[in-house]
Protein backbone atom coordinates (compact mmCIF):
# COMPACT_ATOMS: atom_id res chain seq x y z
CA UNK A 1 0.00 0.00 0.00
CA UNK A 2 3.31 1.90 0.96
CA UNK A 3 4.68 2.04 -2.58
CA UNK A 4 1.16 2.23 -4.57
CA UNK A 5 0.92 5.90 -2.56
CA UNK A 6 4.45 6.85 -3.35
CA UNK A 7 3.70 5.50 -7.00
CA UNK A 8 0.39 7.94 -6.76
CA UNK A 9 2.75 10.75 -5.54
CA UNK A 10 4.92 10.46 -8.39
CA UNK A 11 2.27 10.78 -10.60
CA UNK A 12 0.93 13.61 -9.28
CA UNK A 13 3.97 15.90 -9.48
CA UNK A 14 4.87 14.60 -12.65
CA UNK A 15 1.70 15.94 -13.98
CA UNK A 16 2.16 19.31 -11.77
CA UNK A 17 5.90 20.00 -13.11
CA UNK A 18 5.78 22.72 -15.44
CA UNK A 19 5.68 21.62 -19.49
CA UNK A 20 9.24 23.37 -20.16
CA UNK A 21 10.50 20.93 -17.90
CA UNK A 22 9.02 17.88 -19.11
CA UNK A 23 9.83 18.91 -22.53
CA UNK A 24 13.33 19.05 -22.19
CA UNK A 25 13.49 16.38 -20.40
CA UNK A 26 11.81 14.13 -22.97
CA UNK A 27 12.70 15.82 -26.69
CA UNK A 28 16.49 16.29 -27.54
CA UNK A 29 17.81 19.84 -28.96
CA UNK A 30 17.21 20.87 -32.43
CA UNK A 31 20.19 20.00 -34.22
CA UNK A 32 20.93 23.91 -35.19
CA UNK A 33 20.77 25.13 -31.53
CA UNK A 34 22.97 22.43 -30.44
CA UNK A 35 25.64 22.49 -33.60
CA UNK A 36 27.10 25.52 -32.68
CA UNK A 37 28.83 24.97 -29.05
CA UNK A 38 29.63 21.51 -30.34
CA UNK A 39 31.32 22.67 -32.99
CA UNK A 40 33.11 24.92 -30.87
CA UNK A 41 34.41 22.61 -28.54
CA UNK A 42 34.89 20.11 -31.41
CA UNK A 43 37.57 23.43 -32.71
CA UNK A 44 38.85 23.57 -29.25
CA UNK A 45 40.00 19.62 -28.83
CA UNK A 46 41.08 19.66 -32.41
CA UNK A 47 43.53 22.42 -31.70
CA UNK A 48 44.44 21.50 -28.40
CA UNK A 49 45.18 17.87 -29.90
CA UNK A 50 46.36 19.27 -32.66
CA UNK A 51 44.34 17.09 -35.31
CA UNK A 52 44.85 17.13 -38.54
CA UNK A 53 42.97 18.98 -41.17
CA UNK A 54 41.79 15.36 -43.15
CA UNK A 55 41.21 13.32 -39.88
CA UNK A 56 39.48 16.43 -38.18
CA UNK A 57 36.56 15.84 -41.95
CA UNK A 58 36.60 12.26 -41.13
CA UNK A 59 35.50 12.45 -38.20
CA UNK A 60 32.63 14.88 -38.99
CA UNK A 61 31.58 12.97 -41.73
CA UNK A 62 31.43 10.38 -40.05
CA UNK A 63 29.61 11.98 -36.85
CA UNK A 64 27.40 13.85 -38.68
CA UNK A 65 26.36 10.81 -40.71
CA UNK A 66 25.30 8.25 -37.72
CA UNK A 67 23.44 11.22 -36.33
CA UNK A 68 21.52 11.35 -39.28
CA UNK A 69 22.17 15.70 -39.90
CA UNK A 70 22.18 15.38 -43.26
CA UNK A 71 21.21 18.88 -44.14
CA UNK A 72 24.44 19.67 -41.88
CA UNK A 73 26.59 17.19 -43.76
CA UNK A 74 25.70 19.00 -46.89
CA UNK A 75 26.90 21.95 -45.69
CA UNK A 76 29.55 20.68 -44.63
CA UNK A 77 30.10 20.00 -48.39
CA UNK A 78 29.41 23.16 -49.64
CA UNK A 79 31.39 25.01 -46.68
CA UNK A 80 34.70 24.46 -48.34
CA UNK A 81 36.61 21.82 -50.61
CA UNK A 82 36.89 18.64 -48.40
CA UNK A 83 40.44 18.09 -47.62
CA UNK A 84 39.37 14.52 -48.20
CA UNK A 85 37.62 14.70 -51.01
CA UNK A 86 34.41 13.21 -51.60
CA UNK A 87 34.79 9.48 -50.99
CA UNK A 88 34.32 9.37 -47.32
CA UNK A 89 31.01 11.37 -47.70
CA UNK A 90 29.59 8.69 -50.05
CA UNK A 91 31.49 5.70 -47.88
CA UNK A 92 29.43 7.52 -44.60
CA UNK A 93 26.01 7.96 -46.52
CA UNK A 94 26.05 4.22 -47.40
CA UNK A 95 26.90 2.81 -43.99
CA UNK A 96 23.95 5.18 -42.77
CA UNK A 97 21.77 3.80 -45.70
CA UNK A 98 21.12 7.31 -47.37
CA UNK A 99 22.01 6.15 -50.92
CA UNK A 100 20.16 9.17 -52.23
CA UNK A 101 23.13 11.22 -50.83
CA UNK A 102 25.61 8.72 -51.61
CA UNK A 103 24.61 9.21 -55.33
CA UNK A 104 24.92 12.76 -55.07
CA UNK A 105 28.46 12.72 -52.96
CA UNK A 106 29.43 10.18 -55.85
CA UNK A 107 28.74 12.27 -58.57
CA UNK A 108 31.23 15.26 -57.11
CA UNK A 109 33.91 12.92 -56.97
CA UNK A 110 37.11 14.61 -58.50
CA UNK A 111 38.82 11.04 -60.03
CA UNK A 112 37.04 9.48 -62.53
CA UNK A 113 38.40 6.35 -61.10
CA UNK A 114 37.27 6.72 -58.00
CA UNK A 115 33.70 8.00 -59.28
CA UNK A 116 33.09 5.15 -61.02
CA UNK A 117 33.79 2.74 -58.09
CA UNK A 118 31.59 4.72 -56.36
CA UNK A 119 28.62 4.96 -58.78
CA UNK A 120 29.44 1.12 -59.24
CA UNK A 121 28.74 0.20 -55.58
CA UNK A 122 25.25 2.19 -55.35
CA UNK A 123 24.01 0.43 -58.45
CA UNK A 124 24.52 3.18 -60.83
CA UNK A 125 26.12 1.09 -63.65
CA UNK A 126 25.41 3.58 -66.82
CA UNK A 127 27.12 6.77 -64.87
CA UNK A 128 30.04 3.86 -63.58
CA UNK A 129 30.53 2.65 -67.21
CA UNK A 130 30.90 5.99 -68.63
CA UNK A 131 33.10 7.48 -65.81
CA UNK A 132 35.58 4.20 -66.37
CA UNK A 133 35.13 4.80 -70.42
CA UNK A 134 36.52 8.05 -69.59
CA UNK A 135 39.02 6.93 -67.51
CA UNK A 136 39.88 4.40 -70.98
CA UNK A 137 39.82 1.55 -67.93
CA UNK A 138 39.25 -1.65 -69.50
CA UNK A 139 39.53 -3.60 -66.55
CA UNK A 140 37.65 -0.91 -64.03
CA UNK A 141 35.06 -1.07 -66.95
CA UNK A 142 35.02 -4.89 -66.98
CA UNK A 143 34.44 -5.34 -63.25
CA UNK A 144 31.62 -2.98 -62.87
CA UNK A 145 29.95 -4.88 -65.63
CA UNK A 146 30.75 -8.23 -63.82
CA UNK A 147 29.72 -6.48 -60.31
CA UNK A 148 33.50 -6.75 -58.87
CA UNK A 149 33.44 -3.80 -57.75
Amino acid sequence: VEAQAWDGHRARRARAAPSHRRAHTHQPAAPAASAVPQDKRAAKLRSEFKVSDKRYWHIRVQALAACGRWEDLEALARERKPPTGFVPFVDACVAHGNTEAAAAYARRVESLRDRAVCLARLGLDEEARAAAAAVRDDDLAQRIAGRQV
